[in-house]
């Protein structure tokens, strides 16, 4: 995983995580929805250029790149607290932040006297599973919210629902899915595919539980399901390709003259 993909997933992951601690020890339930609405893409921009910056410094020492890492990130925060009004609440937004911030540093360190790797083609490299399910639960969440648009016939579920929730859910809770398409790579494919629907399904259904449309649950499923289809179609390992062995037609020859 590249580093500035990773500085998105916990840019994501930790507005998600501010909007959580900000709706239960802070008591602030409606903040939570404001802060999601607000900073999921600046999260997702600074959790980008944080990963680049983390992986220009790859192999400086662990401590000059924690400083590197985390100096820019709280004044992003203090920045975007001190815009959104809600300074008072910065000391609790502080503990996840910081807590990504380690992880990207130890995700994206690297020995400088290590050897370097043999470059894998293109071709054959696997297809990231993270990858292919935050785009696949991006599209699906849009599916899901085509089907509330159709039975609401609201169009404000797009800028009120999508942008500022959908999205931002859509990419973090796909993550595991493709993480679990990834262990099990080396699966064969009907296992795969009951692992990602079984997990779907109960996702789906705590998810239509708590936002009380148990109604829903098997019709949003549908496109659920689709995407874990072909999530579990496009992470498949590329069949091997048989080597061909060239023969030394002067053995032959030596056997027979025997």
């Amino acid at each position: 995983m590249s580093p500035a993909f990773l500085g998105l997933c916990l840019g994501i992951l930790n507005v998600l995580a501010n909007a959580a601690l900000f709706a239960t020890w802070g008591d602030e339930p409606l903040l939570a929805r404001f802060v999601v609405t607000y900073g999921m893409i600046p999260g997702i921009l600074a959790g980008s250029l944080i990963g680049v910056l983390a992986g220009a410094v790859a192999t400086a020492t662990r401590g000059s790149r924690l400083m590197v890492i985390t100096i820019p990130t709280l004044l992003m925060l203090l920045l975007l607290a001190a815009g959104l009004e809600i300074i008072s609440l910065l000391p609790l937004s502080i503990v996840p932040t910081l807590v990504c911030c380690v992880i990207l540093e130890a995700r994206t360190r690297r020995d400088p006297f290590a050897p370097i790797a043999e470059e894998i083609p293109a071709h054959a490299k696997p297809r990231s599973g993270v990858k292919v399910s935050m785009l696949i639960g991006s599209a699906v969440m849009f599916v899901v919210l085509l089907g509330m648009l159709a039975k609401e016939n609201d169009l404000s579920y797009f800028p009120e629902v999508y942008l500022p929730w959908g999205l931002g859910c859509g990419l973090a809770l796909a993550a595991p899915f493709g993480m679990l398409a990834d262990e099990t790579r080396g699966w064969s494919v009907w296992p795969r595919r009951f692992a990602l629907l079984a997990s779907a399904f109960a996702l789906t259904a705590a998810l239509g539980s708590f936002v009380r449309m148990e109604s829903l649950i098997l019709t949003a499923f549908i496109p659920v399901a689709a995407g874990c289809m072909m999530l579990e179609r496009y992470t498949r390992l590329a069949p091997a390709v048989p080597t061909a062995i060239a023969r030394d037609p002067i053995v032959p020859r030596a056997i027979a003259q025997r």
